[in-house]
């Protein structure tokens, strides 16, 4: 099986700070690669765009957008064809 995680923070250097929501999908994440599934991870709001793997988990950052209108409307449109 293969899941997927959209946050918006997650506990890890590269990401910046997290808090307890970040923290709760982490420890998901550790126990469900335990059982030996798939996990990726989407950060979004990020400073930069970046993939990386680490301990079983495929992560994808996805930098924020700026939009002169409508900018929560087509940032989350752009999240969701990512």
């Amino acid at each position: 099986m293969h899941i997927a995680f959209l946050t918006p923070e997650y506990p890890h250097p590269e990401l910046g700070n997290a808090g307890g929501m970040g923290t709760s999908i982490k420890n998901l994440v550790t126990a469900i690669v335990r059982l030996e599934h798939e996990v990726t991870v989407f950060v979004y709001g990020q400073k930069k765009n970046l993939k990386f793997d680490e301990s079983g988990v495929h992560f994808h950052c996805i930098k924020h957008k700026k939009y002169t209108l409508g900018g929560f409307y087509f940032y989350r449109k752009f999240i969701a064809s990512y």
